[in-house]
């Protein structure tokens, strides 16, 4: 009799006794298929054997017809088997069935040996045809088995269960999707009526830690023994195992344990998918991962959370009392592990943590646990890790989303919610006297458990139990019907009330430091940042609105290439969403009425920096089509209406106008006759100033060169009406208010004489006929007091000044007509044949260098030397007014002597002429710099000082030969004792040095210096400055010991300031050779330090450079500081220059996209400034060559600052 067991041992003792010399017998073939109980016979077995099983890797081309009949056996035999109910047939059936299932175990154990490193596609479809026919039979083998003895029950089933197992190492066979869950079922059948799960779960454990494939195909087999057989006792044992093994792993650098700590991960996370309750029961074998080194079995706790504490949160007890306690307190000891796990070393872990809370956060069970949530979400905005903060801002976006809507308000305002809170402890005093126990006791009583932090269903119906009268749900506050509200009910809404402010002080947090980041380096910080700000301001946050201003400042940012991802493009979006769309329902006029009014209200009570951003967004908003024409001729009505109106919506719609007209200067030129009757109206002999002012910038973007539009003649009326606006004296009540309104017509000359600039065709005959008229009124009118001349003087004095730069861009301006006219005539004429066009070239350079230094000789010489110049007389003017403030630096700006003089303004209007007409001319420049450094040095007011310091920064643009001698004095600045002055200094420094036109040879450490600045503002300048100096060739490189130098020597500096100092710029030298050699200089001079503060240096140094530290410089360095006594010929000078073929910083060209960058970077930092100090600290940066223009336009830009 043939025996199943006998016959496979002896196949994997010998197996070449089984293998045929593959003779074809078709006969055979045929008769197993037509009745395969045949094969009971002895000897037709063997003639089957003969003829199906040939030897291993041997041709055979009758291999797969074979496993075709075979399985066409295996169905002819379950058919047979169904018809067969007499007990006497059993026999037959059990030997056929073993017989047929023998030559399949040695078709598996030729695959077996033909597959051992590779399978092919020919095999593995051959194979899983077989296979998938003998796992259908098979689980009708295993319960036929039944009825043997255990052990021998045992050893048939092994037979297969082995082999199969083996199969699953194969890839092909594992991606088999017909064919797994075959296999897989016989194996559930296995271990559940055969017990075989001792021998499986280590084959399982060698499988996940082996194939790449294992964490799928072994998590489908866990999730059929779950979900059919109900089985979790193999789960639990294999995880017991896998922990086992995993937690031996230490070496974090190795490749192996890396890639199988990922299976491991990959499997777990399988399972959290498919069978997320099988894990769940699991989850403190699971939790034993985090005290593992490997990175990636943490994280993969922190992944399997949320499915897994959704589990118990949401699972019935059933008739288990104490199933839901158990279920409780799983679920808390679950989340004090995931937070803790928020500060985990690895930021991947940390991330995962975050994003596991975020998960849960918005489970109602989990209420109590929202500010703890809240609280890791303004931790985290501040980690180290870009991809958590991220994280940790989603999180904060989806407590606040997901807040309960109590009350029936979806408005989370601190003043909505205090008021109702005041309302309730008005009502019942009995709240405000059990402050101390009223959390505990009404969340206890309305349903929380105390240990875990879980809220049942009807605490929320407690608290939203409220007077459902209120037609209205954001009011000003929130209304209960206390004659039908229990006490109880009470008790609960005072609670969830201060719940909730605690939560919105969280908030509050996050707001502040999500404005923090708008001004991070990262564009994906910027992002989401603004995301976070307009979610708050969704939810009527108040701490928001200063928020949603600063993201004003963000349309500065660096454009990039991706333009579905840009932050200006975000920050454009943002407020058109915010404040330039109305609600679809109202009419075309009032959505204009309403973004008018909105973008008034952005305009009020703003800072000069927010100004200046909001111009640029305006700018933008209009390119994009996003301010439709409706508005504009709202704003305009507003502007010109003659109904009354505060005077401050007509200024704000000015302002807007003037913004808009930038954009599209059709605007501006729409509205010329409204300006001259609205803004330009002297009633009473005043004028509103600031209304003026906006006026005449709105004048100023009339004319466009790109539109091909004419400019107006000199003698237009709208001309004549500016200079009877400038010719007005400021008068006031009082020296304060006089002082304010000086500065505010400071601004008003500034825009009017622009606008005659911008449209005149002929500026400067308006400018003299202005200043013929100052003059007549200040010396030959009799009707004027005393007051008002020297009023009139001191605006002179101003005006003389703007006059010569801007007639000096008017110069500019006919020298690039001229040049545009002689290019255009080369054109022609090259295009006309002509047989003297060389000398008709010649000549016309001839004619433009003639016309350039006729050029140059009007405002070098002619306009403030020229006895026929107006300019003249206010030449010397200034210089006296400027050399006795020199002499006498005792009336600062802002102050006035006993009879109330404005001289304040007059110094102020001096020292800015002062500097313009040194701008003009360089004569007059080179007689009055030693001026100009005396009153930069020694005057009482830090605003001259910083004038003086931008007009340096002004002149070394125009004539950088006259400034190196004073190079030192600029430098010197820095160490001004006023703060203002030192930011002025390090801003102007940061523009002359990144454009080449100052040295920075020796001086670096001087600036260096200013990282460590009480001052965060001008700190960050100073890092900001050496963060773009990096981007030069070898710029801190070739300056570096110098200015180690300079750090070591300052005794100022302590040892800490000095570190951080070092540290933070010896990260910008990354060059291998440039640190070799620093490196080596530093490591010779190491053992020869005369002083312990040196050593420090060089090993602080030495410590931040990327690289590779030898064991001999580690001695040396762990040795400590010793005084060694240097001879003459070891003394070296430690300053000495790292010669190196790459340039410096000196050569290096312009950048001029970075010093942009850094302009309006630095526009962001002062934007919080008073407007009123920011415009005494006005500059007199002007754009005045065409070499520099760009450079000059981006430190105009600054000057308002």
């Amino acid at each position: 009799m043939f025996s199943l067991p006998e016959s496979c041992a002896e196949l994997e003792e010998r197996p070449d006794v089984f293998w045929s010399s593959n003779i074809d017998d078709d006969s055979c073939a045929a008769s197993l298929v037509n009745d395969c109980t045949i094969i009971f016979d002895d000897a037709f077995f063997r003639r089957v054997m003969d003829a199906a099983c040939p030897a291993p890797n041997s041709p055979s081309s009758t291999t797969t017809e074979w496993i075709d009949i075979l399985c066409s056996a295996f169905d002819n035999f379950k058919i047979k088997a169904q018809s067969i109910e007499n007990a006497e047939h059993r026999l037959l059936i059990s030997e056929t069935l073993q017989k047929l299932l023998f030559i399949c175990r040695v078709h598996l154990a030729r695959f077996e040996i033909e597959c051992k490193d590779q399978i092919s596609a020919q095999n593995a479809s051959q194979l899983s045809e077989l296979v998938l026919k003998m796992t259908d039979i098979l689980p009708t083998m295993v319960m036929t088995f039944e009825k043997e003895t255990t052990s021998r029950r045992k050893q048939l089933t092994l037979l297969y269960f082995e082999p199969i197992m083996r199969l699953l190492h194969l890839e092909p066979i594992a991606q088999d999707s017909m064919l797994i869950p075959q296999i897989d079922n016989f194996l559930c059948l296995c271990i559940k009526l055969q017990d075989l799960q001792g021998n499986f779960e280590a084959d399982l454990v060698y499988q996940l830690l082996s194939y790449d494939h294992a964490p799928v195909v072994v998590g489908e087999f866990f999730v059929m023994l779950a979900a059919q057989y109900d089985d979790q006792s193999v789960l639990e044992n294999t995880l017991d195992k896998l922990t086992t093994t995993v937690l031996e792993w230490t070496d974090v650098q190795n490749v192996a344990i890396i890639k199988r700590a990922k299976l491991v991960s990959g499997f777990i996370k399988y399972l959290s998918t498919k069978s997320p309750r099988s894990l769940a029961w699991n989850i403190t074998i699971i939790t034993k991962f985090l005290s593992s080194p490997i990175m990636q079995l943490r994280q993969v706790v922190m992944e399997v959370a949320p499915p897994v504490i959704q589990v118990f949160l949401h699972e019935e007890s059933g008739n288990d009392p104490e199933a839901g306690p158990l279920r409780s307190q799983l679920v808390f000891n679950f989340l004090e592990l995931v937070q803790k796990r928020v500060n985990d070393t690895s930021h991947f872990v940390r991330l995962r943590a975050v994003g596991a809370i975020l998960s849960i956060c918005d489970e109602h069970a989990l209420i109590r646990k929202r500010l703890e949530f809240a609280n890791i979400a303004v931790e985290k905005m501040v980690d180290r890790t870009q991809l958590v903060r991220r994280q940790a801002m989603r999180l904060m976006k989806k407590l606040i989303e997901t807040h309960p809507p109590i009350m029936n308000t979806l408005s989370l305002s601190r003043k909505l919610w205090s008021n109702s809170l005041k309302k309730i402890e008005e009502q019942v005093p009995d709240l405000t006297e059990n402050q101390d126990t009223l959390d505990v006791s009404a969340v206890e009583g309305a349903g929380f458990d105390k240990a875990s932090g879980i809220i049942d269903d009807g605490f929320l119906d407690t608290v939203n139990n409220r007077n459902d009268k209120s037609d209205t749900p954001n009011q000003q506050n929130i209304i209960f019907n206390t004659q039908s509200t229990t006490k109880e009910q009470l008790f609960a809404a005072h609670a969830f009330i201060t719940f909730t402010l605690k939560f919105i002080d969280l908030v509050d947090s996050s707001i502040e430091l999500a404005q923090i980041l708008l001004s991070s380096r990262s564009k994906t910080d910027n992002l989401d940042a603004i995301d976070l700000l307009v979610y708050a301001d969704a939810f009527n946050i108040d701490s928001s609105t200063n928020g949603i201003r600063s993201i004003m400042h963000l349309v500065w940012a660096k454009p990039d290439n991706d333009e579905t991802n840009s932050v200006c493009k975000a920050v454009v979006d943002t407020y058109r969403d915010l404040f330039m769309q109305a609600p679809p329902q109202l009419s075309a006029k009032d959505q204009a009425r309403v973004i008018a009014e909105n973008l008034i209200d952005l305009s009020r009570n703003a800072t000069q920096g927010e100004l200046m951003s909001l111009e640029k967004l305006i700018e933008l908003s209009v390119t994009s089509d996003y301010i439709p024409v409706s508005v504009v001729s709202r704003l305009w009505g507003l502007y010109q209406t003659a109904q009354p109106i505060q005077i401050s919506r007509r200024r704000g719609s000015a302002l807007i106008l003037s913004m808009l007209a930038k954009a599209d200067s059709s605007i501006a030129r729409g509205g010329v006759e409204a300006i001259t009757r609205i803004g330009l109206n002297i009633v009473n002999g005043e004028v509103d100033i600031e209304l003026a002012t906006h006026s005449c910038s709105v004048l100023r973007s009339a004319i466009d060169n790109e539109d091909g539009i004419k400019r107006l003649p000199s003698d237009y009326r709208l001309f004549a009406e500016i200079c009877k606006v400038l010719l007005l004296p400021v008068c006031a009540d009082n020296p304060l208010d006089l002082h304010a309104k000086s500065m505010q017509w400071v601004h008003l000359a500034k825009a009017g004489l622009a606008a005659i600039h911008s449209m005149c065709d002929c500026p400067p005959k308006v400018y003299t006929e202005l200043m013929k008229r100052y003059t007549m009124e200040i010396f030959q009118s009799r009707g004027n007091s005393k007051f008002v001349r020297k009023q009139l003087f001191t605006q002179s004095v101003f005006l003389a000044g703007e006059i010569a730069l801007l007639n000096l861009m008017y110069l500019e301006r006919c020298e690039s007509e001229f040049k545009q006219k002689i290019r255009d005539s080369a054109g022609v004429n090259k295009s006309t044949p002509s047989g003297d066009n060389e000398d008709n070239e010649m000549l016309g350079l001839s004619n433009e260098e003639d016309f350039v230094d006729v050029l140059k000789e009007l405002h070098e010489e002619c306009m403030l030397f020229s006895d026929r110049s107006l300019l003249k007389p206010y030449a010397q003017i200034v210089i006296d007014l400027c050399s006795k403030e020199a002499n006498n630096p005792l009336q600062g700006l802002g102050e006035y002597d006993s009879n109330d003089k404005p001289l304040g303004l007059l110094v102020f209007s001096a020292t800015q002429t002062l500097s313009k007409f040194m701008c003009v001319s360089e004569r007059y420049c080179k007689q009055n710099l030693p001026l100009v450094v005396q009153l930069m040095h020694n005057h009482v007011s830090s605003i001259v000082r910083s004038n003086f310091i931008l007009s340096l920064s002004d002149i070394s643009l125009m004539y950088n030969q006259l400034i190196d001698a004073h190079t030192e004095v600029l430098y010197n600045m820095l160490k001004d004792p006023d703060d203002k002055v030192q930011r002025t200094c390090i801003i102007a420094l940061t523009f002359l040095i990144l454009a080449g036109q100052l040295k920075v040879k020796g001086k670096l450490g001087e600036i260096a210096k200013v990282i460590v600045h009480k001052n965060e503002r001008i700190a960050k300048l100073a890092t900001m400055f050496f963060r773009e100096l990096a981007t030069k060739e070898n710029a801190i490189y070739n300056g570096f010991l110098d200015m180690l130098s300079t750090l070591v020597h300052d005794k100022s500096l302590n040892e800490e300031e000095m570190k951080n100092i070092l540290s933070f710029i010896a990260g910008f030298i990354d060059k291998d050779n440039n640190v070799k050699q620093i490196v080596k200089k530093l490591v010779d001079k190491l053992h020869r330090c005369d002083s312990e503060r040196q050593y420090l240096a060089f090993v602080t140094v030495l410590s931040s450079l990327p690289w590779k530290m030898d064991d001999e410089t580690k001695q040396l360095i762990s040795e400590g500081f010793v005084l060694r006594e240097i001879s003459d010929n070891d003394d070296t000078d430690m300053d000495d220059g790292i010669s190196d073929e790459s340039t410096g910083a000196e050569s290096s060209d312009s950048d001029t996209q970075d010093e942009r960058e850094i302009s309006k970077s630095s526009k962001l930092d002062e934007h919080s400034e008073d407007t009123k100090t920011n415009s005494e600290t006005t500059s007199t940066l002007t754009a005045t060559r065409a070499g520099t223009g760009q450079l000059a336009d981006a430190i105009e830009d600054m000057r308002i600052l």
